[in-house]
């Protein structure tokens, strides 16, 4: 039996490399953890759609304590941003249907169909896939593509081009 160890000799070319890949896959898996943050956020923004359009269309106007001006300021803004980010969701659902129409006419008729918004997910998601004749797991994975092409163009440089041509 041999019991000697091996020792492993690095040169400074060595270790400069490995600190090179080893900070490249640290900004790589940084970069994967962002995507996946931004498509995250599209897929709440998506599912939340109907509350958040509720949120500038039918409030008008907010009785509060001593109705502050402070507080109402705040409101108004809130409100406005509300309806930017909706107005920039609209523009790129239509930009995006242009190439994608069936999948997005999924992700309407899943997220943004009022009729559809009260059902629980499992029965809104049987209900859509019935009504465009198309599998559940089909229906899956078109709300994955378009969920993440949405992310891109909201959020993205694309988007950004959107966004300019209020």
């Amino acid at each position: 039996m041999n019991n000697e160890k091996t020792i492993y000799m690095l040169t400074n070319e060595d270790l400069a490399k490995a600190i090179k890949d080893g900070i490249k896959q640290y900004e790589s898996e940084k970069k994967k953890s962002e995507r996946q943050e931004i498509v995250q956020n599209t897929h709440e923004l998506l599912r939340h759609f109907l509350k958040f359009k509720f949120h500038f269309e039918q409030v008008k106007h907010v009785a509060l304590f001593d109705c502050e001006l402070i507080t109402l300021k705040s409101i108004k803004v809130s409100k406005a941003q509300a309806r930017l980010l909706y107005n920039h969701t609209i523009r790129c659902i239509e930009e995006l249907k242009k190439t994608e129409e069936n999948k997005v006419r999924a992700v309407e008729k899943m997220y943004m169909d009022p009729e559809l918004g009260e059902l629980g997910w499992y029965k809104r998601r049987e209900k859509v896939s019935y009504l465009l004749n198309i599998s559940e797991k089909t229906l899956d994975r078109y709300l994955d593509f378009v969920e993440k092409e949405l992310a891109s163009l909201l959020f993205g440089p694309a988007g950004l081009k959107i966004l300019m041509l209020v």
